[in-house]
C-alpha cells in the first residue's frame, strides 16, 4: 500500500490544486484585460499630447518668423 496511490489519496490533493488554478485565472484574466485598456488609454494620451506639442512648436515658429497663423 506505500507504493500504490489510490483515488481517494490523491483527489483531494487534485481538488485543491484545480481550485488554486481557477481563481487564479479568475484574478489574472481580468487583470490583463484591464492592463490592456489601460495601456490603449495611455497610448491615446500619449499621441494626443505629441500632435498638440508639434501643433504648438509650429505656431511659435510661424510668430517668430512674422507669418501668424
Amino acid at each position: 500500500s506505500a507504493g500504490s496511490a489510490s483515488l481517494a489519496t490523491i483527489a483531494p490533493s487534485i481538488s485543491s490544486a484545480l481550485v488554486t488554478t481557477v481563481v487564479g485565472l479568475l484574478i489574472a484574466i481580468p487583470g490583463v484585460v484591464a492592463f490592456n485598456k489601460m495601456n490603449s488609454d495611455i497610448r491615446g494620451i500619449q499621441n494626443d499630447m505629441e500632435g498638440f506639442a508639434d501643433e504648438l512648436t509650429g505656431r511659435i515658429a510661424c510668430e517668430f518668423q512674422g507669418k501668424g497663423v
